[in-house]
This record gives structure tokens, C-alpha cells and sequence, in this order.
């Protein structure tokens, strides 16, 4: 399963597709076709909008968006931060004024992914690989 996350060009609406049927065709919102998100990757110590993990106890994780904190303001901000462990995954939604972290019930291990979705700069993701 491929999930793709979408965003409409003028109104900046997104939306998760899950589970893509037959006749899709694609998404429209405000009369144009919707865009998908492709993710992006950086260096995480470089960039404001890699999720950054850590190990916040023997069973949970925290992860905090950019080693310099990303802001939170109404026009610019991080709308969700995502753990993703096999095929289990947790997301933690924001609003404008929050620090751009959560902490999840799952480990930090090798192959756990990070991602988060910034309003303006679309969706970041790393992997753990150590």
C-alpha cells in the first residue's frame, strides 16, 4: 500500500489517500487538480524540517521537528508529526503556539520512520538507520 498525501495548489487543503480505488483519476479542490507531496530529506543537524528522534524512556520516543525548533506560527507551522514502525504508526496533530514535538509509545530502533507535514513546505521524512 502506498499512501500519498495531497495538496491543493490555492487553497493549501491536504488529504491523505489511504487506499487508492480503480477509477481514481485524482483529486480536485478549487477547481484544479491536487498535487502530491513528494517527501524530502535533509541533513538533520542543516534543516528546520527533519524530525528528530531520541529516546525519551525504554518504550517511548520523542521527536522534535528541526535541531533549531520550526516555527508554529498560524501561516507557518508543522500541522503533524508521524512514527511510523512497521505497520504500526502514530501521528500527533499541532496547532499554532505548540513546540513542534510529540512523544510516542514506541521505541527508537532501526528502521523506525519520522515523518512530519509543514503547512508551507510540505512533508519531511527520516529513517532511523543506527
Amino acid at each position: 500500500m502506498k499512501e500519498k498525501i495531497l495538496k491543493c495548489g490555492i487553497c493549501g487543503a491536504v488529504i491523505e489517500v489511504i487506499v487508492e480505488c480503480q477509477c481514481y483519476e485524482g483529486f480536485v479542490c478549487c477547481g484544479q487538480p491536487m498535487q502530491e507531496e513528494n517527501p524530502q530529506t535533509a541533513d538533520q543537524t542543516k534543516e528546520k524540517h527533519v524530525p528528530v528522534g531520541e529516546v525519551f524512556s525504554k518504550w517511548e520516543t520523542k521527536v522534535t521537528v528541526g535541531s533549531t525548533l520550526h516555527p508554529m506560527t498560524e501561516e507557518h507551522r508543522i500541522l503533524w508529526i508521524e512514527m511510523i514502525d512497521g505497520d504500526m504508526r502514530v501521528r500527533k496533530y499541532l496547532r499554532a503556539g505548540e513546540r513542534p514535538e510529540a512523544v510516542f509509545p514506541m521505541s527508537f530502533k532501526p528502521g523506525v520512520i519520522l515523518r512530519e507535514y509543514c503547512n508551507v513546505h510540505g512533508l519531511w521524512v527520516y529513517e532511523h538507520k543506527e
